[in-house]
């Protein structure tokens, strides 16, 4: 696959002093690239990004890197224009979500929010989304949509409603997608209609898309491989692929490609799965390093292949899967909660397909007790049903050591 290449207008394209810098600090600390992203709390993929130059780091995670590092943002240099303004903006911001999220006091002599201050939060939300239990993100998504909404009947600027609403319809979709994690598909529904909504009167077409593809996830259950009916999400995404203007972001676009591909793979359209898969990779080299943050913050090639793994476990091949997933699984931080749980998930299932029913209860024991432990009941449900159809399947004495270790 091609490497991302495209830059800011405000960075130079390729690898620059800044880059060279960060990989000598991080050498004269004798650290390996996992050992400094453990440290910072991201991901390899993304401490990669930012020592190829495909991405630089916000000014929190510069912070970290100055801690870990033992130097100076002087030092350490990848400052940008913006820096200097921003950062008492954005420690202020850091500093309130930190502490449970933008709860504005009545009463607080601090300045009303921005338009600037509820897009950095829906960035930090949005990675947030993925790290945080559903339990732990959601009142703060709760808080901010109810922000947005105070903020869009108080505006006195038509100019200002429409990105306010934009806003508000995809905080209301996050604020959705934690109840399904939290297996609440009912909540769920009334929030992905409503964020629709919202996108439609801001005249959004794509956080209209991004509403529409959340609302897929009530059709499809926790897995693609589920036996049900695939018809209704497939052909929502169809609408959807309608909807998207010319100029969506490449991250959208290929999340929509990822779900048609996945949903024609569990309707058993192997050449159409195909087809969509082509998309969603095309659609993805054009993906550029300025988009890959908060709720897309962690996608990468590897985020890629976990889809088409996924879509060949709903084509009946996981034969073709397992090797796919092997790779996937090995670089899928356990910080990303929901990603790593399904990514494991299918490996187990995979495995379980091929007859290997010890090694794939090992595994499903593996991805049940990283989405125990972050609370998302909607890959534990998943992992469920996974044992549930081997032990259908099959007698073996692991599949019984795992259901006892799911009944506690």
């Amino acid at each position: 696959m091609a490497p991302l290449i495209a830059r800011s207008a405000r960075y130079r394209v390729g690898i620059g002093c800044e880059e060279i810098m960060l990989r000598e600090l991080r050498k004269q600390q004798s650290l390996t690239q996992e050992e400094l992203a453990e440290r910072v709390g991201v991901s390899v993929g993304t401490l990669k990004r930012w020592e190829s130059g495909r991405q630089r780091p916000f000014p929190s995670q510069r912070r970290h890197l100055c801690e870990v590092l033992e130097v100076s943002p002087e030092e350490l240099r990848f400052q940008t224009e913006e820096d200097e303004e921003e950062m008492k903006r954005r420690q202020f911001l850091s500093g309130l979500a930190a502490t449970g999220g933008l709860l504005w006091l009545g009463q607080d002599p601090l300045e009303p929010p921005t338009l600037q201050d509820f897009e950095e939060i829906n960035r930090q939300y949005g990675s947030w989304f993925w790290r945080l239990s559903p339990g732990a993100i959601q009142p703060l998504l709760r808080e901010q949509q109810r922000r947005l909404l105070e903020a869009i009947t108080r505006v006195g600027s038509s100019k200002l409603r429409a990105p306010l609403g934009s806003l508000a319809a995809q905080t209301t979709v996050m604020y959705g997608l934690t109840s399904i994690r939290q297996a609440d598909p009912t909540v769920s529904e009334e929030r992905f209609l409503a964020a629709a909504r919202l996108a439609q009167l801001a005249g959004d077409r794509d956080s209209e898309v991004m509403a529409m593809i959340a609302q897929r996830t009530l059709h499809i259950g926790p897995s693609p491989v589920e036996p049900r009916p695939h018809d209704g999400g497939y052909q929502i995404l169809e609408q959807a692929a309608r909807v998207i203007s010319p100029t969506a972001p490449a991250t959208l676009r290929t999340w929509l490609n990822c779900c048609l591909a996945e949903d024609a793979g569990a309707l058993g359209r192997e050449t159409v799965a195909m087809r969509h898969l082509e998309d969603a990779e095309r659609s993805f080299t054009q993906i550029s390093p300025e988009q890959l943050v908060g709720y897309y913050d962690h996608w990468d090639a590897i985020r890629l292949e976990g889809w088409r793994a996924s879509t060949l476990l709903a084509l009946g091949q996981p034969a073709k899967a397992a090797p796919i997933l092997e790779v996937v699984a090995a670089q899928t931080p356990p910080e990303l909660i929901g990603p790593r749980s399904a990514v494991v998930t299918d490996r187990g299932d995979a495995y379980g397909h091929a007859g290997e029913v010890e090694l794939a209860c090992s595994i499903l024991g593996e991805a049940w007790q990283t989405a125990y432990q972050g609370g998302d009941r909607e890959m534990m449900t998943r992992t469920r049903r996974v044992q549930q159809r081997l032990a259908a399947r099959t007698d073996s004495p692991a599949l019984g050591q795992l259901a006892q270790l799911m009944a506690s």
